[in-house]
């Protein structure tokens, strides 16, 4: 068995375990990510290996459309509706198309906070991470070619660190300008009050499903959708299995959604499954195939959202990348040049 100095892994490792996740004291900040234990002046707080975007438009979202068959198509590429939620987790540079996004250990988790950050961002050790810095003197277009992990960076700790304290970073000035005159000008949405995401309504298996007849008097959420799940139209399938969930756990990978129609529910204290509803349904298994399935369990249904009413597709929803400070973004990635309050991409 090989011992090493505690001096050894300061220098050639990185500890993950430095941070738990919990609710942000930060107002809309939700989840935020806190310290276990103390960690002194300069410790490193966590890594923060990254997987590099050479072209942040790739984040942009364009209008859908369906095609004659009903397909979901793009035919207009010419401007953006908005970008992908996920751009919020990454980092970027007014300058340059480069974007990059970390993974790891609840380093996602970091809020902003200008006034009194904690942590500070600086090129990974080439002994504790992956990080290679020869690719920081490369430009966007080489690193294009770049298809694995070849950068990361390291949160050191600017301060004393107490167990328990929230771990903050500070975004940038650009950052924090953009979310001021997000929340100074945001409004809700049309129907925000009456929106139920389909998580929300699949938490809760006890309560009655809905037929064609009650939702003539009380429809649905405008973004919710009712499906049939296909591995339970053989009864004898899942009838004789005293745990429906696991039966359901161990036929994921089988399970098919179907179109249907509930048409009635009865209050059956024998049926199996969470609920004392047995429901018939119409099932679609295909275009021309329609078939009455009685006795089934709440589980053999699913709530989904329909396309384009999730979160992901709010007009309103923040969007932003973190900001990578100045002094660390290399000059060879800086493939656009500032024109006033505009960019224009370098040729």
């Amino acid at each position: 068995q090989t011992m090493r100095p505690k001096e050894y892994f300061a220098e050639n490792g990185s500890c993950l375990d430095h941070l738990t996740e919990g609710v942000s004291k930060i107002p809309q900040a939700g989840r935020g990510a806190f310290s276990r234990r103390f960690l002194p002046k300069g410790a490193i707080v966590a890594p923060v290996p990254i997987i590099h975007i050479t072209n942040r438009f790739v984040f942009d979202m364009y209008p859908v459309e369906e095609d004659e068959n009903g397909k979901p198509v793009v035919n207009d590429r010419s401007a953006p509706e908005t970008q992908q939620l996920l751009l919020n987790y990454c980092m970027g540079h007014p300058e340059s198309t480069m974007v990059l996004c970390p993974y790891g250990s609840n380093n996602l988790l970091i809020n902003h906070g200008s006034k009194n950050p904690n942590v500070k961002l600086r090129w990974g050790s080439t002994k504790r991470t992956n990080h290679e810095p020869i690719w920081l003197q490369k430009t966007v277009e080489k690193l294009d070619y770049k298809h694995s992990a070849v950068l990361a960076f390291e949160l050191v700790a600017t301060r004393e660190i107490w167990p328990g304290e929230e771990i903050l970073l500070d975004y940038g000035q650009e950052w924090e300008d953009a979310w001021n005159n997000h929340v100074a000008n945001w409004k809700p949405v049309d129907d925000a009050a009456a929106y139920v995401s389909a998580y929300d309504l699949n938490q809760d298996l006890t309560a009655p499903l809905k037929t064609v007849f009650d939702e003539v008097e009380d429809p649905h959420p405008i973004n919710i959708e009712v499906y049939f799940r296909g591995i339970f139209k053989n009864k004898k399938s899942w009838s004789s299995r005293n745990n429906i969930t696991r039966y359901i756990e161990t036929h994921f990978d089988d399970d098919e959604l179907h179109d249907c129609e509930i048409l009635r529910k009865e209050q059956n204290r024998n049926i199996k499954g969470q609920g004392n509803f047995a429901y018939a349904a119409l099932v679609s298994f295909t275009d021309d195939e329609e078939t009455l399935l009685e006795d089934l369990p709440r589980e053999a249904f699913i709530y989904r959202d329909k396309p384009r009413t999730t979160d992901q597709h709010l007009s309103n929803a923040f969007r932003h990348h973190i900001g990578i400070p100045d002094e660390l973004f290399p000059k060879a990635w800086r493939n656009i040049k500032p024109k006033g309050n505009e960019t224009e991409e370098k040729q």
